[in-house]
């Protein structure tokens, strides 16, 4: 799993209080106008990776066996244990949030504390259905997003030539510039022609998109740490009717307003401050 860390020099080698993670299609290089703030107002190590199939990891991505995030969340739970022994606060944007959680499920002793931006959640019946043998065929061909996530255009002849066709459109529409560019840092892989194509392959976005056969209502019931989940004013993934159970859980919800899905682009110093003050509590 390839990563980016912020810390001060002599916190080279330091185990980080923090690891980040994104959300499907992107890379964490995206979110360094995010995190690296958040570890200069800690005086800690922060960190992020990238999961497989995505940005500079090259871990095995084949899009026909990536019918749940559970493999996500044993890549989560087996670098914690590598780079944080002693445990880490985890975060994570979207599927990287609820990657996430589901991690903090096998590796309960590891994970100190959750602050999600608008991850992932339905309700229970919705697993149900989604482990169904014939749904992830299914939805790979008809879901909305895995749909629009397949025929995303993969190659261009610059990263430039990306930004300009991502400026202002789409997903992108509320972004930054600063985030935008970063996105193409590592969201975008140099090839031997002088073109760039997506380091996320459009098959398997669309993949992670319609493969939904694991189960983090489980991992939040399970959930015995302090949580933060910040969502969107619209077009959220967390799902409204959860909330009681995320209260219940012990996780603070807080809908930010006039945001959207992207509300870590629209509002990094919200979930900047969210980050700080949940590292600190605990």
């Amino acid at each position: 799993m390839a990563g980016l860390v912020w810390a001060r020099e002599d916190q080279a080698g330091a185990a980080p209080a923090l690891i980040f993670f994104h959300a499907n299609g992107f890379c964490v290089s995206t979110y360094r106008s995010l995190l690296k703030p958040v570890a200069a107002a800690l005086n800690a190590p922060v960190a992020a990776f990238d999961l497989r199939g995505h940005g500079l990891t090259d871990l095995p991505d084949n899009p026909d066996h990536q019918d749940n995030w559970n493999r996500f969340a044993h890549d989560i739970a087996d670098l914690i244990g590598q780079i944080a022994p002693e445990g880490a606060v985890l975060a994570g944007h979207s599927m990287g949030g609820t990657s996430a959680l589901l991690a903090s499920g096998l590796r309960p002793d590891l994970v100190k504390g959750l602050c999600l931006f608008d991850p992932v959640l339905a309700p229970t019946p919705f697993y149900v259905y989604a482990h169904m043998p014939w749904v992830f065929r299914l939805w790979r061909s008809q879901f909305p997003l895995a749909r629009a996530a397949g025929r995303r255009r993969a190659v261009f002849p610059s990263r430039a030539a990306a930004i300009e066709a991502y400026r202002g459109r789409g997903a992108f529409k509320t972004w930054p510039e600063a985030m935008l560019a970063d996105y193409c840092e590592d969201g975008l892989t140099d090839m031997p022609d002088g073109q760039v194509r997506l380091s996320c392959a459009p098959a398997f976005e669309a993949a992670c998109f319609a493969g939904q056969r694991h189960n983090p209502i489980k991992a939040l019931k399970a959930l015995r740490v302090p949580g933060r989940l910040l969502r969107g004013a619209r077009h959220s993934t967390t799902v409204g009717t959860l909330i009681p159970l995320l209260t219940r859980c012990g996780i603070a919800v807080e809908t930010i307003a006039e945001t959207s899905h992207f509300l870590p682009m629209e509002r990094p110093d919200v979930c900047g401050q969210a980050l700080i003050e949940l590292v600190r509590s605990v």
